[in-house]
């Protein structure tokens, strides 16, 4: 909701406190009910049900711990707003960083309705350069974050139709289109690569009371 109402602010606090309040487990899993809740499932740790068994119809206990309540729900919002910060699509305008904070930077890969794969760099909350990939050579209809744009499939300029700031543009299957602010040198625009660094160790959130992974216990 705060992604779809463009609230960056709002939305930036609400995912900084996220992952304290919802995501319980180091598989990044979280649990349906609030704190309260949690903490009558910390107790199974020590309790047991009796249990029947279906063939010799005797009971015996059987430790609670291992079937405690999980939930992936928490994930999918966490990762839904996020990607709506960066991208949406769901009225079929692409729209970059609708609700992205100001002053951050970001650099992303992300499908789009219509069949389009979107990437596209910010800066210090400013659109400097997109990606479209089409998948099945639909027309594609773009928010323009620039007052003039340039629009080129392989280096050469790709027609394209303005209105109300959406530039509409016709592609082919497999077009990589490359839209960038009119007058602005495309070699200036991308710097060195990067190469990622596979990462060894437990993360931890900055509150202390969320983490993905363990760490090394030997």
């Amino acid at each position: 909701m705060l992604a779809r109402l463009g609230l960056a602010e709002a939305l930036e606090a609400v995912l900084a406190r996220f992952p304290e309040r919802w995501q319980i487990y180091a598989n990044g899993w979280g649990h349906w009910g609030m704190e309260h809740e949690i903490n009558k499932d910390a107790e199974w740790f020590f309790r047991t049900n009796q249990v029947t068994d279906g063939i010799r119809k005797e009971k015996f206990p059987l430790p609670m711990w291992p079937f405690r309540h999980m939930s992936m729900e928490s994930m999918a919002v966490f990762a839904t707003a996020l990607n709506e910060s960066l991208l949406q699509s769901h009225d079929g305008v692409l729209r970059i960083a609708p609700a992205f904070p100001a002053k951050k930077s970001a650099r992303f890969t992300l499908h789009a309705v219509g069949g389009f794969e979107v990437s596209a760099e910010i800066q210090s909350g400013v659109v400097r350069w997109i990606s479209v990939k089409s998948l099945q050579g639909n027309v594609c209809h773009l928010e323009s974050p620039w007052e003039k744009v340039k629009v080129s499939v392989q280096g050469k300029n790709l027609r394209h139709e303005v209105e109300k700031g959406v530039i509409s543009f016709k592609t082919k299957k497999s077009d990589m289109v490359l839209i960038v602010p009119d007058g602005i040198n495309v070699k200036e625009l991308f710097g060195a690569s990067e190469t990622a660094e596979p990462n060894q160790r437990a993360r931890f959130h900055p509150s202390g009371k969320a983490q993905l992974g363990l760490p090394k216990m030997f």
